[in-house]
């Protein structure tokens, strides 16, 4: 008798068990508690159309899902990707081109914005470490009126939509290639199609997180020029003290000597050596 009580108190603690374990599974080991999302099954290339091969629904392990995520796989038909989408990641509206947007370069290009190539070569593409993604300066070396040349920034944070034909590459790897395809707004491309037609452009590469817009007034000769410029002056005032020192000094090396005896006085110059 005793030992069929224990084999029952053993079964009720093993029940026990088995209802926890399932309860710990269903909220967190297969996530089927969460409200379903759509995850990109494989990696999404940017300007591709989504295909149902290339997505799957989950269960959020969370109860709130990601702003702009999807719930259907329905609501993703005929979708082109944005931006590179990751195998696993949530499907977000932000990594999306408009409804209706065909693939290919189009669809990544910004609405109201503009897509402009520009040839480059190693030294003016930063030795290929313009990749599309990254955000550059560009400056134009032009002449000014007087026919001096003369540098500025004309354009700053612009984004980088390609390098030659290709839209995404391995960004750890720089490609030097002789065409870089940038997004500008049409007054932006306006200068920039000038810039380059009366003189020669320079990216200038910065960091993806710098918001800030360059307004600087510019470099001209003389400003390469002016630190020259003051240490010849300070040569000048250095030649013009050292004149004056000497000339103190020759004058300080001669004397007089007055003598006086009663009614009698006489003057006698001498030199100091």
């Amino acid at each position: 008798m005793k030992f069929s009580l224990n084999m029952m108190i053993s079964i009720g603690v093993g029940l026990i068990l088995t209802v926890l374990i399932v309860y710990a599974l269903g909220l967190n080991g297969n996530g089927r508690s969460g409200p379903a999302i759509v995850v990109a099954s494989s990696q999404i290339e940017a300007g591709a159309i989504i295909q149902k091969k290339d997505i799957k629904l989950i269960h959020w392990q969370n109860s709130e899902t990601p702003p702009e995520s999807f719930n259907t796989l329905e609501a993703l038909d005929n979708r082109v990707a944005r931006q590179v989408i990751y195998s696993g990641e949530p499907i977000l509206g932000a990594k999306l081109a408009p409804v209706g947007s065909k693939a290919g370069m189009e669809s990544l290009i910004t609405l109201g914005k503009r897509a402009i190539t520009v040839r480059v070569n190693d030294v003016i593409g930063v030795a290929g470490f313009a990749l599309p993604g990254s955000y550059i300066d560009i400056i134009a070396n032009v002449r000014d009126n007087q026919g001096q040349s003369y540098s500025k920034v004309v354009l700053s944070r612009v984004k980088v939509l390609a390098i030659a034909q290709e839209t995404e590459v391995d960004k750890t790897k720089p490609k030097v290639v002789n065409a870089v395809t940038i997004e500008l707004t049409p007054e932006e491309s306006e200068r920039l199609d000038l810039a380059r037609s009366i003189g020669t452009l320079s990216l200038v590469l910065r960091n993806e997180l710098d918001m800030s817009v360059q307004t600087s007034k510019g470099a001209k000769m003389q400003d390469l020029l002016k630190n020259h410029a003051l240490s010849v002056d300070d040569n000048e005032d250095e030649k013009k003290m050292d004149a004056s020192n000497k000339s103190n000094n020759q004058s300080s090396s001669s004397g007089r000597i007055e003598q006086i005896r009663g009614s009698n006085r006489n003057t006698k110059n001498i030199d100091n050596e």
